[in-house]
């Protein structure tokens, strides 16, 4: 759950940013799109376009967003991508992937592809 007050640092700022960014390319998310599903998910309803900006802003870390805009983002990420879940599914992707033509085994054996 979010938290309602107190201020972010910049720490748990580019955590967030770092997690939304992992969530915004795995799923191939637009600005718009992310800004979207936050005004679904959580409530947090911008302006027409100013929710788009406020995402992009954040994404290329050129402006400190306020508080309330973290709160949600964060909210939106513990619901659609809680915490570590984009590094676990990104390492296993590598380790299924890492044999020769793409076909291995987490356990460094690698199989056979099908003729």
């Amino acid at each position: 759950m979010a938290r309602k007050t107190g201020n972010f640092t910049d720490k748990e700022r580019e955590s967030l940013r770092q997690r939304l960014l992992a969530h915004k390319e795995r799923y191939v998310l637009s600005p718009q799109k992310i800004s979207d599903q936050i005004a679904q998910r959580v409530g947090f309803h911008a302006a027409i376009d100013g929710g788009r900006k406020r995402v992009d802003r954040l994404l290329k870390a050129t402006h400190k967003q306020p508080e309330d805009f973290m709160s949600a983002v964060e909210e939106y990420l513990n619901q659609v991508a809680p915490e570590g879940i984009e590094e676990g599914l990104g390492s296993s992707f590598k380790c299924n992937t890492s044999g020769p033509l793409g076909i291995g085994c987490c356990d460094g054996q690698t199989k056979q592809a099908p003729q």
